[in-house]
């Protein structure tokens, strides 16, 4: 199980009524909540199995625009991983 986390353009309910919606038909979404009170409308989700970009775009399929939120760490993994295999 991981956890992602977006941020989002959700302003309401009912934009998290929509959400609903969209991830009941999506096997492997165990959990999610919106943090209304961030100004990023911060979208935690727990999945497994499930890509970051799979839910990139059902959160588009939604009318929901997002962007990951990347850790720090993770980020560097990246970097790193990038520099040893493909330079």
């Amino acid at each position: 199980m991981k956890t992602l986390k977006f941020a989002t353009n959700i302003k309401n309910t009912d934009n998290i009524e929509s959400l609903k919606n969209q991830f009941k038909g999506i096997s492997g979404v165990i959990d999610w909540n919106v943090d209304l009170e961030k100004p990023e409308k911060v979208l935690t989700i727990k999945v497994e199995n499930i890509s970051s970009e799979t839910i990139a775009k059902q959160l588009f399929a939604a009318g929901i625009r997002s962007q990951e939120i990347i850790s720090p760490w993770k980020k560097a993994a990246k970097r790193l991983f990038l520099r040893d295999c493909c330079s």
